[in-house]
């Protein structure tokens, strides 16, 4: 993060997704030194045992991965800008995921298995820690978003057919 704006972007990142202030103090989130501790912090009290089957009736099912690692100065994020040739949100900037396979027995599983296709990321290298709220997106998806971290970020390389462009906040 360049700035404390930026920072503040990301808390409000993750009290859209959390829809909570239980985890976490927000406002001292926004003051404070932004670290992948803090990230941690976070996690320990999200929920990794998280089914989507609830909206499986009314709604198409996916995960995305909020992959987060130790940038120069301030953690970042990696975001996807999506290919402009894919019939469903071509173009877009998103997090690597995409849409619950009959094989994934988690939305871990998805996030997972789309971040290995899209971005090549190698599922040794990430730290789950946990689930946030599954969002329902004007699309008709509801998303279960996935935070993980890495220490150290491997190295990644998009999948043509799917991303354009692998780049980090």
């Amino acid at each position: 993060f360049a700035n404390r704006n930026t920072r503040n972007h990301w808390t409000k990142l993750i009290c859209l997704w959390t829809r909570s202030n239980q985890a976490y103090n927000p406002r001292l989130l926004a003051m404070a030194d932004f670290t992948l501790e803090i990230v941690r912090n976070i996690g320990r009290s999200l929920n990794t045992d998280h089914t989507l089957e609830t909206f499986r009736t009314d709604h198409k099912l996916a995960a995305v991965l909020i992959l987060i690692y130790q940038g120069r100065s301030e953690p970042e994020i990696i975001l996807t800008r999506r290919s402009a040739s894919l019939p469903n949100h071509a173009g877009q900037i998103s997090f690597p995921g995409g849409n619950v396979s009959t094989k994934d027995q988690s939305p871990v599983e998805t996030a997972l298995r789309e971040a290995e296709e899209e971005i090549a990321l190698t599922r040794e290298s990430v730290e789950i820690l946990g689930i946030l709220d599954t969002t329902v997106v004007p699309s008709g998806f509801a998303v279960a978003p996935v935070l993980a971290v890495v220490d150290e970020l491997p190295p990644l390389q998009p999948n043509p057919g799917e991303v354009d462009e692998i780049f980090s906040l």
